[in-house]
C-alpha cells in the first residue's frame, strides 16, 4: 500500500516536472524570437 502511494506521488512529481520544463522552453523560445525579431527586424 505504502510503495503504491510513493509511485503514485512519483509519478505525479514527474509529470509535473516534465510539464514545467516544457513550458519553460517554450517561453525561453518565444521570448529568444522576440529578442532576434527586436534585434534583426
Amino acid at each position: 500500500m505504502s510503495l503504491a502511494g510513493t509511485n503514485r506521488k512519483t509519478a505525479t512529481g514527474f509529470t509535473g516536472a516534465r510539464i514545467e520544463m516544457v513550458l519553460r522552453e517554450t517561453v525561453e523560445r518565444r521570448a529568444t524570437e522576440r529578442l532576434s525579431a527586436f534585434h534583426y527586424p
